[in-house]
């Protein structure tokens, strides 16, 4: 495992403050969850250089509802783990 940077760092505490208002599944294709959670700016080179990185260390995972659909991103296990022991 790669210790995790700033915006992989952000990223995560971004995705776990929404989980723990209730949200468990988020979408960069809803604008609301793009601005939190690239605050700089989403584009998809943003996108692709850091959520497959996540999705491979097991921190999140990402599944398609539809073919056109964005992926819709989940905390897994590993990473509310994280949070739990930090």
């Amino acid at each position: 495992m790669h210790s995790l940077n700033e915006t992989e760092t952000y990223f995560l505490h971004t995705m776990y403050a929404l989980h723990e208002k209730g949200v468990t599944s988020v979408s960069v294709d809803i604008s609301e969850n793009s601005k939190r959670l690239f605050p700089n700016g989403y584009s998809v080179q943003k996108y692709n250089a850091l959520v497959p990185n996540l999705v491979s260390e097991g921190f999140i995972k990402a599944s398609y509802d539809a073919p056109r659909d964005g992926p819709a991103l989940m905390l897994t296990n590993k990473a509310l783990e994280l949070f739990a022991n930090g």
